[in-house]
């Protein structure tokens, strides 16, 4: 849950980032263009004011131009034009040289036309806007701090309380992932007020049971389908070895009979196979202990010393490394049991089986014939991967299982008829 995929905070928080970093960058410029815009409304009033000031001022024939300028902000001067020209007001931004700045400051203008005495004038008024920049950019400022510490503090905010929300639902996570079917009891989740964790926890509780009711049933199913099979297995067994005693029996016959002992010799393999797989698959096989390969690997083939001597099949160990795994001494002993008995199975007269053990790792290799089926499908149940008629097509799927089951992993691999097979430990 941790690593390799995105925690569903992190996500939901990085979504809401997604979102709000956009939102604040047109926020901030429409806030921006949108204050410039009332200020300059602002501006141009003061000078439409302005304007409305000096026309009375000149109209009513006034002389004392101190008076004037304490009505009025801004500069202006007039210029004479042709009497039926007609100057509309219209205001502008214009950039002017600031000497003691030594840099182009805006300035705000609105020309316009006025009649003096019967005469007609364009008027100019212009005011600076720096102070109203710099107000702008202040209160631009001022608000991008305000976003940013607001947004930080939503997100911190949201943080805290998504974990705190969201610790129950961990809770839950933490006790399924213990969970194994076939323990006794229910796992009880922690009552919370929110309502959807409390009907999770409900139906996981109710799925929960269903499971090791399930469980115990397909145990029971199993255990009677195995016995069942190997009662009537062995009635035929019996009464075969009856009628060869009893009876003379014809060349062609006791072919017959002979084939028919092997077929119920496989059958019963296989109904032990699919036990044994079946039990792997529900984890039936709990009990661990540290268990030493070598050991098992020498037992396995002292006890089948007259098989390789039939076969005049050579083993050669190379033991680098001590090897001790941690996990159930039965499923070890099928697990080197079944690779030693595949290496023979499918091995050639006057073959060679090597066996190599490292820190780490177990190789068994083998010569034998090419290989009749795809390597990737070497490892599924029945899947042949020569002519032995006693071969199941189980022996690497319990293999593959039971390295499953504990995390090994195994490989196959081939290189001139010599085929191996890699298992290593390491979880």
């Amino acid at each position: 849950m941790e690593a390799g995929n995105m925690k569903l905070l992190r996500k939901t928080f990085g979504a809401y980032i997604l979102v709000a970093l956009p939102v604040f960058v047109i926020s901030m410029g429409g806030f921006y263009f949108f204050l410039k815009y009332l200020i300059t409304q602002q501006v141009d009033a003061s000078l439409k004011q302005d304007k409305q000031e000096i026309t009375e001022f000149v109209n009513n024939n006034k002389n004392d131009v101190t008076e004037l300028y304490k009505n009025i902000s801004c500069s202006y001067y007039l210029k004479k034009i042709p009497k039926d020209s007609i100057v509309f007001d219209k205001s502008r931004f214009i950039a002017v040289y600031d000497s003691v700045e030594q840099e182009y400051e805006p300035i705000r203008e609105l020309r316009s036309s006025l009649m003096i005495k019967g005469k007609n004038y364009a008027i100019i008024l212009q005011e600076s806007f720096v102070e109203s920049d710099s107000l702008i950019y202040s209160i631009a400022s001022f608000a991008l701090i305000l976003f940013i510490i607001l947004t930080l503090g939503i997100s911190l905010v949201q943080v805290f309380i998504a974990r705190q929300i969201w610790k129950p639902f961990k809770k839950t996570l933490r006790k399924i992932s213990r969970f194994k079917p076939g323990l006794k009891g229910i796992p009880e989740f922690e009552k919370t007020p929110i309502a959807e964790f409390t009907l999770l926890n409900e139906a996981l509780s109710k799925m929960i049971d269903r499971i090791n009711t399930d469980f115990e049933l397909q145990k029971k199913f199993i255990d009677n389908v195995s016995h069942e099979l190997q009662t009537p297995i062995s009635v035929l067994s019996a009464q075969i070895e009856l009628l060869i005693q009893e009876i003379e029996l014809k060349e062609s016959s006791a072919g017959i009979i002979s084939i028919i002992e092997e077929t119920l010799y496989k059958m019963k393999r296989v109904n032990k196979a699919l036990l044994l797989l079946s039990k792997i698959e529900n984890e039936q096989f709990l009990s661990a202990q540290e268990v030493d390969l070598d050991s098992i690997i020498k037992h396995f083939i002292s006890s089948h010393e007259e098989q390789f001597k039939v076969r005049n099949i050579h083993i050669e160990t190379n033991n680098i490394n001590k090897l001790s795994v941690n996990m159930n001494l039965t499923l070890a002993e099928i697990l080197i049991g079944n690779l030693l008995s595949n290496s023979v199975r499918h091995n050639i007269e006057n073959g060679e089986i090597k066996i190599t053990i490292t820190q780490h790792s177990l190789y068994i290799s083998n010569t034998g014939n090419e290989l009749a089926t795809d390597p990737m499908l070497l490892f599924n149940k029945y899947t042949y991967s020569g002519n032995s008629a006693a071969s199941t097509g189980l022996g690497l799927s319990i293999v593959k299982e039971i390295c499953n089951r504990y995390g090994f992993t195994v490989i196959y691999t081939n290189n001139k008829n010599v085929h191996t097979i890699q298992i290593d430990f390491v979880r």
